[in-house]
């Protein structure tokens, strides 16, 4: 999925087809195929992957900060 994700922020999502992605990354298209759907489906859990990892971050940061006294 690394390799995917810095080839769409290189070349622009409609500039990368799977044969790309499949041949930078050293993947047999069947194994792609096995893991994901399209181009987009693998564009899609990449993002959502990040997504989970921001607000897992603000959440910590949440949590932090209703935690913290006020100090004047």
């Amino acid at each position: 999925m690394n390799v995917a994700l810095e080839i769409f922020k290189s070349l622009g999502y409609d500039n990368v087809s799977v044969d790309r992605i499949t041949k930078e990354s050293k993947t047999p298209k069947g194994s792609f195929y096995q893991h994901f759907s399209s181009k987009s489906n693998i564009f899609m859990m990449r993002f959502k992957k990040m997504n989970g990892h921001y607000v897992q971050s603000m959440r910590i940061m949440s949590t932090l900060f209703s935690q913290m006294k006020i100090v004047s």
